[in-house]
């Protein structure tokens, strides 16, 4: 295969195009043939000796989008995309036509993102929910993006306005409204992910504040770090407008079963 190496540090111009043996799958990893990859700052900061940890000769990059072509038989030709961890640095990395990546941290490609725009979406994002996470934001704080045009800074927007989630170190929160009977009685509700929609089961005589939990469903995984979950908070709704029958039967079960939920509050 072809790959862009350096053996020493310094200029662009130490980056070479040659041959190397095509990688092979093992029991731990695959190895994706390489329809996309992007150009960071910390790839040309790489070249330049500017990142203590890379060992040479080394092949850089660090996102990529692509297909699989060896490695477990549930992940052959789907397409995938991923990013960040050593890669690049003491891994080869994406400025090839194929990587060799941990089986664990595959990532089924969104079908909504071509190949090139799911390669430019990981080191931005990763690196705007590192910020984030580092500021300590809470909700309904403001803060300012200065470079909002770039792809770090337009990733930070995004992730901080982000309608439905909220972020917990690897986990996304989601506040999820449910009706009185789908609690009471139990059922199965469609919530959305960061790339799909799944089927969620409600069990019955759940509470608001029940914390249900999607594994695999949070922030993807990079190279280095597994997958997050969804952390999913139930709160009940009553419905917007008055219903008499409803008013007239919970006056009935009222009398016919009572019971205190705060009996074990101190007032």
């Amino acid at each position: 295969m072809q790959v862009i190496e350096f053996k020493k540090f310094g200029a662009p111009s130490q980056l070479k195009l040659v041959e190397r043996p095509t990688p092979q799958a093992d029991a731990n990893t695959a190895v994706v043939r390489i329809e996309a990859a992007s150009v960071n700052p910390s790839d040309v900061k790489n070249v330049a000796g500017r990142m203590e940890q890379t060992t040479l000769p080394r092949v850089p990059g660090r996102d990529y989008s692509g297909v699989v072509v060896d490695g477990p038989t549930e992940w052959l030709h789907n397409e995938v995309w991923g990013t960040g961890g050593d890669v690049g640095f003491t891994r080869d990395g994406s400025h090839a036509q194929y990587i060799q990546v941990p089986v664990a941290s595959l990532v089924r490609k969104p079908e909504t993102l071509s190949h090139e725009q799911a390669a430019c979406v990981g080191v931005n994002f990763v690196t705007a929910w590192c910020a984030l996470e580092y500021a300590k934001l809470s909700a309904g704080e403001t803060f300012a993006v200065f470079g909002a045009n770039g792809g770090v800074g337009g990733a930070s927007i995004q992730i901080a306005k982000h309608p439905y989630f909220q972020i917990k170190g690897r986990d996304l929160l989601l506040d999820l409204p449910v009706t009185c009977y789908e609690a009471a009685l139990g059922g199965k509700v469609q919530v959305p992910t960061l790339d799909s929609i799944v089927e969620l089961t409600i069990p019955p005589r759940s509470n608001t504040g029940l914390i249900l939990r999607v594994r695999g469903k949070g922030l993807p995984p990079t190279l280095d770090a597994a997958a997050g979950d969804l952390l999913i908070t139930l709160r009940i709704v009553l419905p917007e407008t008055t219903d008499p029958e409803l008013d007239e039967f919970l006056k009935r079960w009222k009398q016919e079963h009572p019971y205190d939920p705060r009996k074990n509050v101190k007032l």
